[in-house]
């Protein structure tokens, strides 16, 4: 057979030569009418069969493997669904209040369709409600969401100015950026926005990470601003440029340390219901790169890593 590195088609296309070969040989050298057949031919041939079974058994086997390595990947994906406790559950069967559904499973590029029931249940006093979550929620470990500013679950462009991905930029990857770069919306003003969605344990003051590409104001003297709104109405502006801010001064933190951070933080905080909840990110100007968001239960310690938590799973 041919090495290690060949296809199971190149070798059965070998073993179809061989065989062709063989037959030829046989008439050359053999009388039909005797019935005799060369021995060592007859055992070439033999043991060329033997071998091409055994190949194609190990093919098998090796794909049986991986199925099943599959399948247990499911199996326990589908356990650590049941990641809420305090009333809120993840359901993989039937229950009373809940119906079998097919939903998937994701976090960043990686997707998962086996099929899980998404449905989450609420004690509010004796009542007990079934929710459906839609897609593109993302669950929490915890308190705590880490969300690719990529994976929004809506985006509202205006006529001045939107946002676009950027892939293959950043520290993480990826990011969302508004066009025109001179555009400016202000406060009160129409502006671009992106929604996210995720699910919440409890309720109550949460702090909200916006990570961004180290950058400069594009206009001097003026700063760079998002808003950042929860569902119940509050907005909170956040400074992510300040107007008195200049590179390049080495003594000046908020530069330095971004620039070796490879990413600015600007923190907020808001406060967000128990269940299903949205936040949404308008920019009041253009000038930055926003890459990832951060949030989580205010008093919640964050693990410290250079690129930080992994992105949280979505529905």
């Amino acid at each position: 057979m041919l090495g290690r590195d060949a296809t199971l088609q190149e070798n059965i296309a070998l073993l179809k030569d061989i065989i062709s070969k063989q037959r030829a040989l046989i008439d050359l050298n053999v009388k039909r009418e005797s019935g005799q057949v060369p021995l060592m031919l007859a055992l070439y041939k033999e043991v060329e069969l033997a071998r091409a079974a055994e190949s194609i058994a190990a093919e098998e086997e090796s794909f049986t493997g991986e199925t099943e390595a599959f399948a247990e990947e499911m199996e326990s994906l589908a356990r650590g669904a049941e990641a809420f406790d305090g009333g809120l559950e993840f359901f993989t069967g039937e229950t009373e209040s809940c119906v079998r559904e097919t939903g998937s499973l994701a976090r960043g590029a990686e997707s998962f369709t086996e099929v899980l029931d998404l449905r989450v249940r609420e004690d509010d006093g004796d009542s007990k409600i079934a929710m459906k979550l839609p897609p593109m929620t993302f669950l929490g470990r915890g308190d705590m969401f880490t969300i690719k500013a990529e994976h929004y679950c809506n985006k509202k462009d205006t006529e001045k100015g939107e946002f676009r991905i950027l892939k293959d930029y950043g520290k993480h990857g990826s990011g969302v950026k508004v066009f025109p770069s001179t555009a400016a919306f202000g406060e009160n003003g129409e502006k671009p926005e992106l929604t996210y969605r995720f699910l919440t344990e409890r309720a109550g003051e949460y702090q909200v990470e916006l990570h961004t590409s180290p950058a400069n104001s594009l206009v001097n003297r003026r700063g760079v601003h998002f808003l950042v709104s929860n569902g119940a109405g509050e907005s909170v502006t956040a400074e992510l440029i300040p107007a008195d801010f200049a590179a390049g001064d080495c003594a000046d933190a908020r530069w330095s340390g971004p620039a070796l951070a490879q990413e600015s933080k600007t923190c907020i905080k808001l406060h967000f219901g128990r269940g299903l909840q949205e936040i949404r990110i308008g920019a009041m100007e253009a000038g930055t790169v926003l890459e990832r968001i951060l949030i989580y239960k205010a008093g919640t310690p964050v693990p410290e890593s250079y690129l930080g938590p992994e992105e949280s799973y979505t529905t």
